[in-house]
């Protein structure tokens, strides 16, 4: 994959496996394959800065070694170019 950002690679990942109705998306090994990510100390800090920014929520009722995830509303804006001011 030639996207080199992480924080980029995560958000298209979800973006692209996701179906219209934008539902969690499990990360298995088989999408980090695909996408070139591994789930080590740099990517983590990754998402947990996403999900303070609010660009992506984490699915509470996953376990705690499942990585489930899914875009917010202010994500979609921001990748749509719609501005929210």
């Amino acid at each position: 994959m030639l996207v080199k950002e992480r924080r980029t690679k995560i958000l298209l990942l979800i973006f692209l496996v996701t179906d219209v109705q934008f539902q969690y998306v499990s990360i298995t090994d088989s999408l980090q394959s695909v996408f070139d990510l591994t789930f080590n100390q740099k990517t983590k800090g990754t998402i947990s800065g996403l999900i303070r920014e609010s660009l992506i929520e984490k699915n509470p009722s996953a376990s705690e070694n499942e990585n489930s995830y899914k875009l917010t509303e202010k994500d979609l804006f921001i990748m749509s170019g719609i501005s929210l001011f």
